[in-house]
């Protein structure tokens, strides 16, 4: 809500808290993650993805219309990308959670997970209509935590 803070930094520190969070709290999440993914879970976790839109999209609306007004942001549709890039987030996490279970050798998933980090991210700058580089969706530091 700090009106002096630029949306493109906003949208940066929601991605670093966000991952801070789940690095922080690593070993608990990798327990849950085979319970979490079973199919017995399948409607529980469309649930919560729906929760987390209906609470977070409005606040992520905000941000972008900020970002449309500044002018570094081009998008038409801020209430849709904002649902968007939460839908985007989610398979990003499923992603992970696919390398990360993998057999391949750390630094192959590791290799791979940088790639999908950068898809996810060109992805993420269309939808916005944000300058190419402008956001990191993950950094190098916390993706060498999961996966070396």
């Amino acid at each position: 809500h700090d009106p002096e803070l630029p949306a493109l930094k906003k949208f940066q520190r929601f991605f670093d808290v966000t991952g801070r969070w789940k690095t922080d709290h690593k070993a608990y999440l990798l327990a849950l993650v085979h319970i979490w993914h079973s199919d017995d879970n399948a409607i529980v976790r469309q649930k919560v993805q729906a929760s987390t839109i209906k609470h977070v999209a409005p606040l992520l609306t905000q941000i972008i219309q900020q970002g449309i007004t500044e002018g570094i942001l081009t998008t038409p549709f801020p209430d849709q990308v904002a649902a968007m890039i939460l839908f985007l987030l989610q398979g990003l996490g499923e992603s992970f959670v696919e390398l990360l279970l993998s057999t391949e050798p750390k630094l192959v998933a590791l290799q791979q997970a940088k790639q999908v980090v950068a898809a996810y991210t060109y992805a993420l700058e269309g939808l916005l209509g944000a300058p190419e580089g402008s956001l990191n969706l993950v950094d190098a530091v916390t993706l060498g935590e999961w996966f070396i």
